[in-house]
């Protein structure tokens, strides 16, 4: 049976959108769509579906959680919260959106991206995401 795997590892509703047209493209095509949520895609289900992004609250983006709740009601999606390090491994289901299905580790991703007829997409970190890490401290010299 072909399926698609997405992977999210960004929050921002722009990628959220982009991310559940796809997915909803998929169940329309026949697909079981699993939706796997890392990093910033998790935080973006956490706090019961409050997005905390500049875009989020901008009256003429739509609410990308209301698509993955129309996919989720289709019966043929399934998301996935991922944590991918110690840190997130303790999240628990209750901590997320009621969208969220399950809590699943890293392995489970890699298991629903293997075979013949499996569909790939990943949404991960953008360059302005990346150009908003802080510098490295420069070494400064010190006489006593």
């Amino acid at each position: 049976m072909a399926k698609m795997v997405i992977g999210i590892g960004n929050g921002a509703p722009e990628q959220l959108l982009l991310s559940a047209a796809l997915a909803t493209k998929a169940v329309e095509l026949g697909l079981d769509v699993d939706i796997f949520l890392f990093q910033g895609g998790m935080q973006a289900f956490r706090d019961r579906g409050v997005l905390k992004h500049p875009l989020a609250n901008a009256a003429d983006v739509p609410d990308p959680l209301q698509g993955f709740a129309r996919l989720r009601a289709t019966g043929k999606a399934r998301i996935h919260a991922c944590p991918t390090d110690a840190g997130r491994a303790r999240a628990r289901l209750k901590d997320f959106s009621p969208l969220v299905d399950d809590v699943v580790g890293l392995g489970s991703y890699v298991d629903s991206s293997e075979g013949p007829g499996v569909l790939h997409a990943y949404f991960g970190p953008c360059a302005e995401e990346k150009a908003q890490e802080p510098e490295p401290r420069k070494p400064t010299l010190q006489v006593l």
